[in-house]
């Protein structure tokens, strides 16, 4: 299905249209649309389908009032309206207001047409679901998985107001790693004109800010060969500008959805700092890191978890900047519906 207004394409992407009554409604959001004449296409369906006859326009979401009485519905897990979600990703702290972008598939009940959801929350608790952050690019260019930051130096050159920017790194799934930025404080974003900023066989990319060196890393799922085996490894690249990046090195043995963040020994703020890796088969390593290479203290990874709980857990990223200055990370866990919780 296709919508667009005038010749700007809105949003196109694979949708099951019920042929009779539908178990569930999706929806998209048209309001600065209003006034405005739309179009949809669809590229087939069958002959007998009743599907294009339930499309219409509304204010609100058909049978939003009960969304969250479902009988399956997570009550403490945060869950979107309707559709699929699955990693967390953006995560960011900015002006009382914790962010958590997500990867959704908006118009289906499993995996597909990834968006990047949006949500935030003033307690890590209680959280409210917003319009769609980033759209995908076209169609069957999906926005995969990411991180976001806070460029309060603005070193990008993108602020245009009074708030800082938000920067938004992900995966474009037809061009490479790409940013987006925004300066209504996370709410919508712009799509850096320039993009890839990186182009290689990987996935996943997350930025931070490194401060001795005064400069960006981007950590980012990379793999090298084509059939089995595939090399799998996390590369590190650094930028002064969040634009242009140098590859600096790579970390072998680590698949999909890498973090990195510092932690000071024994809880001790004034102790030895301590840099921890990890991504999304649940193992890490604690080491050093000077900003462009990360060196672990042992050769073997560890586990953040034993039992059937780690083949259900992908933690995935953390929250940076916090106001306490400590990592919190929310996980994707498989079940009737994916939700969300926070780890502490």
């Amino acid at each position: 299905m296709k919508v667009t207004v005038g010749d700007k394409t809105v949003d196109e992407f694979g949708i099951e249209l019920a042929p009779a009554a539908p178990s569930f409604w999706t929806f998209l959001d048209m309001e600065k649309y209003q006034g405005q004449q739309a179009t949809i296409d669809v590229d087939r369906l069958p002959s007998d389908s009743q599907g294009l006859t339930q499309v219409r326009q509304d204010d609100e979401v058909p049978g939003a009032a009960t969304l969250y009485q479902e009988k399956y519905r997570p009550q403490f897990h945060f869950s979107p309206r309707v559709g699929w979600n699955n990693d967390p990703n953006g995560l960011v702290y900015y002006k009382g207001e914790w962010h958590l972008y997500f990867q959704h598939n908006p118009y289906g009940w499993k995996w597909g047409n990834m968006h990047w959801g949006h949500a935030v929350s003033r307690d890590l608790a209680h959280w409210t679901e917003l319009p769609i952050a980033i759209y995908p690019y076209k169609f069957d260019d999906w926005v995969f998985s990411g991180g976001a930051v806070v460029d309060k130096d603005n070193t990008a050159g993108f602020k245009s107001g009074a708030e800082d920017v938000i920067v938004a790194s992900y995966t474009s799934t037809g061009r490479g790693e790409a940013i987006a930025y925004s300066n209504d404080r996370g709410r919508t974003f712009t799509d850096y004109e320039a993009n890839p900023v990186v182009k290689h066989q990987g996935r996943d990319p997350k930025i931070i800010w490194y401060a001795p060196g005064r400069h960006w890393v981007m950590a980012v799922y990379d793999e090298e060969g084509t059939g089995e085996p595939v090399k799998r490894q996390i590369a590190f690249y650094t930028s002064t500008d969040l634009k242009a990046w140098t590859l600096q090195s790579k970390l072998d043995g680590y698949f999909e959805c890498p973090e990195i963040f510092p932690l000071r020994a024994d809880g001790n703020t004034k102790g030895a700092e301590r840099w921890v890796v990890y991504a999304a088969d649940g193992a890490y390593q604690v080491g050093t890191f000077d900003g462009k290479t990360f060196t672990p203290d042992e050769p073997e990874k560890q586990r953040f978890n034993w039992g059937t709980a780690s083949t259900l857990h992908k933690p995935t990223a953390t929250f940076r900047p916090t106001t306490d200055g400590a990592s919190r990370s929310p996980g994707a866990r498989s079940g009737i519906r994916r939700c969300r919780s926070i780890s502490r």
